[in-house]
């Protein structure tokens, strides 16, 4: 009975042991910030501004010493200082937050190469890409890694990055034209082989996390958890504890197939978290993913001030042009992503081709990132609206491509010059029933039309294809000039109607 006894003692002074050892780890992650230091001071733009993010991720670390900060890729390009200072005012904000790691992001890209080193040194982080190889060296490029294992409470944690195969069509196609984009599952697979086998010179992690620029959704009514591409992912990899997504700027928070994933939505309204939990001998108890929802007490929060410091600086340097009144609209001109031709993006297109005399303009939905609220307009709003440095093409198309084309796109192109008559009740591909120019004058398959894009577009990106153009013109004029000398010529047209006609 004694030994019994004995034995039973040993056993709860074990357990107890055990349970006063265990240790909690938080990752605290974002995605998609898109230099978005400016605070939005409207309800349409809850966006903290990177003062009150960054006293936001603080005051978590501050919950428990045992953090770390990661993001899920395309932090810098999207704002005017971001632009003006290339990235610069971002690399501080990353430094000050202590972040780690970060995905690449499609939209790293926009800016080329080159600043990927610059942008790892100031911020004091390691950009991770497991899955993108340059095609002359056939290794990843000099400015990644494809993992970082990071030690916290005598705990390691692997981040393994992940890009979406989706950047080549999601960035200007030139500026990764020497690059290949792997399945992210099978250069996963081989990493989560690698780290386990213990061939490391960091050796084996306790916990695996695939930080990522790949997209995720989530069902607000089932919770269930979608993406191709992240369900290939999970699906045919053995290994991994949890998911880090990003791209599609989705708030998701969840599990798919057991495995916990996390999307913080984007311009740092959210910051996501994983609740790590384990034992006293370092085994893994359980991950918990957490969103926390920073816009909806954003007003509340009080700024961090070496970051606001930092800002103003910025502001200061840069005010006098981005700060400029061009202009004053009296109602609001909207844009949404994946809702078909907008207000903002009929008369962006309208003054394109008014700008170049062509008969037909077209730009893609994802140009557009964020509506033209009534109010004052400055140069630093049209910055905001059309942050890319995209510049237009012209060329002459015939009019089956041009079908092709606006049909592509109908759910977030978004053209001027046709009206196009639809039925929905058919698959997409076949939509269009006939397409007419603002004159009534009936597209013809076989004549040839005066068309206006984007670079982008005329590069591939967004799949569209224009390699039977003809007479084609670079004119290296930027769309951001364009709306911003029509402002100073005179005001845009209001309460505009979209140009085509939807039927069922």
């Amino acid at each position: 009975m004694q030994k019994n006894l004995r034995y039973f003692f040993i056993f709860v002074v074990c357990i107890l042991t055990l349970a006063a050892n265990a240790k909690e780890i938080d990752i605290i992650a974002f995605n998609d910030f898109h230099g978005k230091a400016d605070e939005g001071l409207i309800a349409q733009e809850p966006n903290p501004g990177m003062a009150k993010f960054v006293s936001s991720i603080l005051d978590i670390e501050k919950q428990n010493p045992n953090y770390v900060v990661v993001s899920a890729g395309d932090n810098y390009q999207g704002s005017a200082l971001s632009n003006l200072t290339h990235g610069a005012i971002i690399s501080e904000m990353m430094r000050i937050i202590n972040v780690q790691a970060s995905a690449v992001g499609n939209h790293e890209f926009d800016w080329g190469q080159d600043s990927f080193k610059t942008w790892s040194k100031e911020g004091n982080f390691t950009f991770l890409a497991a899955n993108i190889l340059d095609t002359k060296t056939h290794h990843i490029p000099s400015w990644a890694k494809p993992y970082l294992m990071i030690k916290k409470d005598g705990v390691k944690i692997a981040f393994i990055g992940l890009a979406t195969i989706e950047t080549p069509y999601t960035t200007k196609r030139t500026n990764v034209s020497q690059l290949k984009f792997k399945n992210p599952a099978t250069v996963t697979q081989y990493w989560i082989n690698y780290l386990k086998a213990g061939k490391a010179k960091e050796g084996r992690p306790n916990i695996i996390i695939a930080l990522t620029h790949i997209p995720s959704w989530q069902n607000l009514e089932t919770r269930e958890i979608s993406g191709k591409e992240l369900l290939n992912l999970v699906e045919h990899t053995n290994g991994l504890n949890a998911v880090i997504t990003g791209h599609s700027h989705q708030v998701v928070c969840g599990y798919l197939h057991h495995i916990p994933i996390i999307q913080a939505g984007k311009y740092g309204q959210n910051i996501g978290k994983l609740k790590i939990d384990l034992d006293g001998e370092n085994k893994l108890e359980q991950i918990v993913p957490e969103i926390e929802k920073i816009y909806l007490k954003k007003d509340s929060l009080t700024p961090d001030q070496q970051a606001l410091g930092i800002y103003n600086n910025v502001q200061k340097t840069f005010k006098d042009k981005i700060g400029e009144v061009i202009g004053y609209v009296q109602n609001d001109l909207i844009h949404v992503r994946h809702h078909g031709l907008s207000p903002l993006g009929k008369w962006i297109c309208d003054l394109v081709r008014t700008k170049f005399g062509v008969q037909v303009a077209i730009l893609n939905g994802g140009a557009f990132r964020k509506s033209l609220f009534k109010g004052k307009i400055t140069v630093g709003d049209i910055y905001d609206i059309l942050p890319f440095d995209d510049y237009i093409v012209r060329f002459k198309l015939s009019g089956a491509d041009l079908k092709k084309t606006i049909e592509s796109g109908l759910d977030d192109g978004q053209f001027s010059g046709v009206k196009v008559d639809l039925d929905l009740n058919v698959p997409h591909g076949k939509q269009i029933r006939s397409m007419t120019l603002t004159d009534g004058t009936h597209i013809q398959a076989d004549k040839y039309y005066d068309v206006a894009v984007s670079d982008f577009m005329w590069t591939g990106g967004n799949s569209y294809n224009f390699s039977r153009a003809k007479d084609v013109v670079e004119t290296y004029i930027d769309i951001r000039d364009i709306i911003i000398d029509s402002f100073k010529t005179s005001l845009p047209k209001l309460n505009l109607q979209v140009d085509y006609r939807k039927s069922t």
